[in-house]
């Protein structure tokens, strides 16, 4: 049977620069020249000190039409001082800036700036076919021209799988600006390479594996099933950037020493049904940064602030308050390893950092 695969996938259009619209908060925004993103922003109040979106009394997500509360008793009230901060969310590769909808809903209704975009060729952002665009360097200018666009007095950067080396070198550069750092499913604290093998195939033909790799990811990337995010929007990627940006994971400084002077206090979150990343790499990840805390959800896997939205939220929420018990589990589903736990064997460390979808055809095609 044919496989059916084209050399180019249809991409939604991006809006005009600008453009508002009814059924989100976002605009498409020239961050670098002619490299337009879209960015979700809520509560944008660095014009006039006023809020450009209001948001809803009560924190939600948005889904499907359909809008699903938090329980009340999860939100706290909107405070003055928050509005001072801004928290940026960066997704991973074939995600966009909708996987973090549960967390959006939850600090944006607290008061907090928000900053969420898609990556170049992810979501609503432009997407050349040019793979010098999607070059690790080239994303991370990008992430840091955003950053320097909307900054303010603090900032908290939060990042999941690929996204969380952009904010640890955001960290790195802007080391004043920025109070907090969150990564999530992030792994340990190796450098990146490109991924070679299956991504260097010609595009039609990675076009016809496409769907079995994106099977076993969806598979592998959840624990259980969410109704309040479409899980689709875990990974949904033209071909042609999947090939681009895998080839363009090129950060060779972001070894063990350059995690070692990373003065931010950092929150690492993990789900510990992931088989995408491993305890020992986040154990070790914990261990090489200056300031970092581990905190490991159970029953969730690699797309655990899907999965667990509120739950995600509130340990976010308490670790950026500075509250104590933030020090010791958050519940019996979020749990912290005692020290016997601690140092994983050498043998045992993984040598990537961030995980390959190409890793998971193997499996998915000898099932």
């Amino acid at each position: 049977m044919a496989c059916g695969c084209t050399s180019r996938q249809t991409r939604k259009v991006l809006p005009e620069p600008g453009a508002d619209h009814d059924d989100d908060i976002y605009a498409s925004i020239e961050v670098r020249a002619n490299r337009y993103l879209r960015v979700i922003r809520v509560n944008d109040s660095s014009s006039n000190g006023a809020p450009s979106r209001q948001t809803p009394e009560k924190c939600s997500i948005i889904s499907s039409g359909k809008i699903n509360e938090f329980e009340e008793s999860t939100i706290t009230t909107a405070t003055s001082s928050n509005k001072d901060t801004v928290i940026y969310f960066l997704h991973g590769v074939g995600g966009c800036a909708d996987v973090w909808r549960g967390q959006i809903a939850y600090f944006s209704n607290l008061g907090y700036d928000i900053v969420a975009p898609d990556l170049i060729g992810h979501g609503l952002s432009m997407a050349p076919d040019d793979k010098d665009a999607y070059t690790f360097e080239e994303i991370f200018d990008d992430m840091l021209a955003m950053f320097d666009k909307f900054s303010k007095k603090t900032n908290i950067l939060v990042g999941h799988s690929y996204g969380t080396a952009f904010v640890t070198k955001l960290a790195e550069m802007r080391p004043l600006l920025v109070k907090k750092l969150i990564l999530i499913s992030g792994g340990g604290p190796t450098a990146l390479a490109p991924q070679p093998g299956i991504f260097t195939l010609p595009i039609c033909l990675l076009s016809c594996v496409q769907p079995v790799m994106v099977c076993g990811f969806m598979r592998s990337a959840f624990h259980k099933k969410t109704k309040d995010i479409p899980m689709s929007k875990a990974f949904d990627v033209p071909t042609y950037v999947l090939s681009h940006i895998m080839r363009g994971q090129n950060w060779l400084e972001g070894d063990e020493e350059y995690h070692k002077l990373i003065s931010t206090s950092t929150l690492l979150i993990y789900g510990n049904k992931d088989p995408l990343v491993t305890l020992e790499d986040e154990l070790e990840m914990e261990d090489t940064l200056p300031e970092a805390k581990l905190e490991v959800i159970q029953n969730a896997s690699h797309m655990v602030m899907i999965e667990y939205p509120e739950k995600v939220s509130e340990l976010i929420h308490r670790f950026i308050t500075d509250r104590e018990s933030t020090r010791r589990t958050l519940s019996q589903d979020s749990i912290q390893l005692s020290p016997r736990h601690r140092r994983p064997s050498s043998s045992a460390r993984s040598r990537k950092r961030i995980p390959a979808p190409g890793s998971l055809i193997r499996g998915s095609l000898t099932m």
